[in-house]
């Protein structure tokens, strides 16, 4: 097997700095391990799987709880399970940070640039999940936006997945024909909407009472 042309490497003053070589070093440092290279921390992730695993767990400061057994099981790719009896929740990770650092910009035709900080963001999250949790939107359910590409959408998404909930969308341009179509399936148990949506200095308004077939609760937002 052949490599490819190399396109860029970090030069000498870059590379200590990368996560890379941070995880190099904190290897050598927990474990005892010497890598030369990247070649050589390569070759010991492919050889030796759990512990490389494990310590990117670590190192990245992975929250699994505390009911996992082993990093991995199974002979295969297709039969593996890794960190089996985990839970993991991806929202908990991203809305770690806190503080005033921005964390979300929205641009938008309709309305000023409005960007949210670590603590402003954590704090619009709760305040939608509370909202979801009185409708009773639990694990394993599902909710539905039909939303453009704002703030309000990735804080929809973030509460829902917070709460273990399953979060489906569809853009506002999308036709009734399509958003039954995708939305019906899975019968969302509450569905967030916009009423309309601009493009091109253009406002475009969706009468969305047509888009509920199913049994289900709606949000109007925007």
């Amino acid at each position: 097997m052949k490599s490819g042309e190399i396109v860029w490497t970090p030069d000498q003053y870059r590379a200590p700095f990368c996560l890379v070589d941070e995880f190099r070093e904190w290897v050598q440092c927990r474990d005892g391990e010497h890598f030369d290279d990247y070649a050589q921390l390569h070759r010991w992730s492919v050889g030796e799987l759990d512990r490389f695993w494990l310590r990117l767990a670590e190192f990245f400061d992975v929250e699994l709880g505390r009911h996992w057994t082993e990093v991995r099981t199974g002979a295969s790719m297709r039969e593996t399970q890794w960190f089996p009896g985990a839970k993991l929740n991806y929202v908990a990770h991203a809305l770690r940070p806190t503080g005033s650092a921005e964390a979300l910009v929205s641009i938008s035709e309709a309305r000023p640039t409005s960007r949210l900080s670590r603590d402003e963001l954590r704090s619009a999250v709760a305040r939608c999940r509370t909202g979801l949790r009185r409708l009773g939107v639990g694990p394993g359910d599902t909710v539905a936006g039909y939303l453009p590409n704002t703030a309000e959408a990735v804080i929809a998404y973030l509460a829902v997945a917070s709460l273990g909930a399953i979060w489906s969308s569809c853009a506002p341009e999308l036709g009734t024909a399509g958003v039954i179509d995708r939305l019906g399936q899975i019968g969302p148990k509450v569905f967030i909407a916009a009423d309309g949506y601009v493009y091109g200095s253009t406002r475009s308004a969706r009468s969305n009472a047509d888009f509920l077939p199913w049994n289900t609760q709606c949000f109007w937002t925007m």
